[in-house]
Parts: C-alpha cells; structure tokens; sequence
C-alpha cells in the first residue's frame, strides 16, 4: 500500500492522516479498479466563486419549531431518501426531518442500557434508513427506521490495537465498518504503531489496518464523506490524494495536484511533535495549499474545500467536461458547519441558521450575488430564535 501510494505521489515519502466529511448514495463513483484521477489546481483558486456559478436552482426548508423540539446545534447532517439526519451533540439527540421540514422522530436515548447512547458524537444512516449512532467514542448503537433498537457493537476488542478513541465510522457494504481513532491519546511514545483507519468485522473484531501514523493531527469530527458501501476519505494537511473506503478496501481515489501551490517535502517533518507547529507555519507565512476538505462525490462532479493562506478555498469538478472551477466563497459565512453534505440526483444539502444573520459584517451582503442575496433577504423573515433552515442546491452542469 506505502509503495503505490509513494509512486502515485512522486517520491512524496510522508502519508498524512486520513481523511473525512459524506456521499456514495450521493451517488455511484468511479470503480475502483480505474486509474487514480488527477485533477490539477491552477491559480483561478483566488477568484471569487459565487453561488450562481455553480447553482441552478435552491430550495429552503424551515424546520419545525416548538418547545418539545429545539435545536441546540446541528454538529452533522446527512441526508438519506428523502429524510435528513441531525445530530445535535450539545442536546445529545439525532432528529429525523422530512423534506417538509416536519420532525417525525427524535432520539435521546441517554443511558447505560444496551439501547443508551451517551454523547452522540457521530452518525451514519445506510440505504434501508438504518441508524447507526457513535456512542461516547466506545461502541455503534444501531436502530431501525422507527426508531427501535436493533443492537450494539462494543469496541472493546480494540484494545490493544489502536491508541485514543474512535471519532467516526464508515458503513462498507457489507454489514462490517471502518473507524476512524482519530488522534485523541495519540502521542509520541505510541504513535508509530498506530494505523489511521481500521476496518472492524460485524463480529467487533479488527480484519484489517490502512495507513500507519506518521503525523499529528487532531482534525474536524467528520471523516467519512459517502453513504454505505462508498465514502471519500478527508485529507490531511499536506497530503494531496483522496481516498476511498468501500468494500474492496481504502484506496487512493484522486489525486490533487496543487502543482505551484503543493508543500515541498522539506518544509514537512517526519516527526509527529514537530509536525502540527509545522503545518500552522506553512498555512501563517507562504502560498502554499493544504488540507482538502470535505469531500463530496456524485455521478456528475467532485466538491471538496482546501485551505490556503488560512483561507478556505472551494472546489467544483465537472467529470464529464473536465471543467474545474475554484475560488473563495464569501456565502460560507452564512452557512452552518459542515458547510455542505450531499445526497444524490446530483445535489448539495447544508444548513443556515437564522440568528447569523444578526452577526455578520456590515458589507457581507454588499458582496453577495444575486442568487446569494435572495436566500440572505429570506432568511431574514425567519425568527432568529427558530429552527435552522435546510438548503437544497441543484448544480449546474458544466
């Protein structure tokens, strides 16, 4: 595995963590047996990229709200035939919506039993609306579409071959699971013998290991970007290739070649107690790219996020013409975080909560577009005190 992906990264002797963020049944992806896809990154990435360039249309979906159903803060979001998935953590509840905005279920399950969640700090939800929650990094608590407890997988049976705790989980296809440990523990007397990403049988036990340690990172709680059986792994700073998690393994997807904006190897140590000090230095005082975001695959295009000079860039592929388009993304700031999920029949799905309307600079809405400056005047007619707002986007195909 080390040797193909050093090929595919010409002699880029360092594998950087792993990788996160959310669709497969946002659609089929490129087989795994292809060639790696390189798509490479010019200068345009310090455009200004607006809505309207990439959207077709948009749909707002008020979220119900009254006293039995608040909202604390949405901390995922996942979107599965037609119903959304919250996780609110600070209220340690999920909530299922419908495209009406209506909130048909909720749980919050809290508890020792064997039904109990605690924290729920990560969820999945596979193609027959099974819902699978992440509790207190220690075990998957999983239920059926009615919200009736189906069972439990520990993860005790991991001692012993990971460090920290587990902070996401991917669904293979195949009733069997990939865990992220995320770095959490990690440190430099037992990060060498620490893999990244672990895939679990639905038995609890460990089948197979993909990328050993070699840096720190304490990264963003989202991992997996997909649904069941094929996800797009999060990269880390530095590290240039996607990869992909489904049943025939974890393997490289794309590669992104930043070309004049790519770190040089000599500015990334080896060391994990160097590396994060490192990392900020390259993001504070050079040009350098790193860090891809969030990224979100469908029949029609790759969307992820890079950041660059501390500035989060944004990144549209279009598979069929090969047309990329990139820039910053000023209408982010109205955006909740993650700033965008995915579903299929070629969408993006994120959220705005009406009270950041209140907080945003004076000139945010001199810089917005048209498209941009319609969602914002309609947000406004929302109570700040309400629900948040669902977002639909349908792309346009270029």
């Amino acid at each position: 595995m080390l040797r193909l992906i050093n090929n595919l990264r010409m002699k880029h002797t360092f594998i950087i963590a792993l990788t996160i963020i959310l669709c497969s049944g946002c659609s089929q992806s490129p087989d795994t047996s292809q060639d790696i896809l390189t798509i490479p990154i010019d200068q345009n990435y310090k455009n200004v990229l607006h809505l309207d360039s990439v959207v077709a249309s948009y749909t707002l979906i008020e979220i119900e709200t009254n006293q039995e159903n608040l909202i604390g803060r949405i901390t995922l979001l996942e979107f599965v035939k037609d119903w959304f998935y919250i996780s609110d953590r600070d209220n340690n509840t999920v909530f299922i919506i419908d495209q009406n905005g209506r909130i048909i279920d909720k749980l919050t399950s809290v508890g020792r039993g064997p039904d109990g969640f605690s924290d729920n700090t990560y969820i999945q939800v596979s193609s027959d609306k099974t819902l699978h929650v992440l509790s207190g990094f220690k075990g998957i608590v999983s239920f059926d579409s009615t919200g009736k407890y189906l069972g439990s997988l520990q993860f005790m049976t991991l001692s012993g071959f990971y460090s920290g705790a587990i902070m996401s989980f991917a669904l293979n296809g195949t009733g069997s699971f990939y865990l992220w440990n995320g770095t959490a523990g990690i440190n430099r007397y037992n990060y060498e013998n620490t893999f990244h990403i672990y895939e679990l049988s639905n038995k609890g036990e460990i089948a197979k290991s993909y990328l050993p340690i070699r840096h720190g990172f304490f990264g963003t709680q989202k991992t997996f970007y997909g649904r069941e059986g094929n996800y797009l792994l999060q990269s880390l700073n530095g590290n240039d290739t996607i990869y992909r998690a489904n049943s025939f393994g974890i393997t490289p997807g794309y590669f992104i070649d930043f070309q004049q904006s790519r770190i040089p190897d000599r500015l990334l140590p080896d060391t994990f107690e160097d590396y994060l000090k490192a990392i900020s230095q390259i993001q504070r005082e050079t040009d350098y790219s790193a860090a891809i975001n969030s990224p979100i695959e469908t029949e029609k295009y790759l969307f992820f996020q890079f950041d660059n000079r501390n500035i989060s860039r944004f990144a549209f592929y279009y598979f069929e013409s090969g047309k990329l388009v990139t820039g910053t993304f000023p209408f982010r700031k109205l955006l909740g975080y993650p700033t965008f999920s995915c579903c299929a029949d070629n969408k993006l799905v994120g959220f705005i909560d009406p009270s950041k309307t209140l907080i945003l600079p004076p000139d945010f809405v001199d810089g917005l577009s048209t498209m941009e400056k319609e969602i914002y005047q309609k947000i406004l007619k929302v109570n700040p005190s309400n629900n948040p707002v669902l977002l639909l986007l349908d792309l346009k195909e270029l």
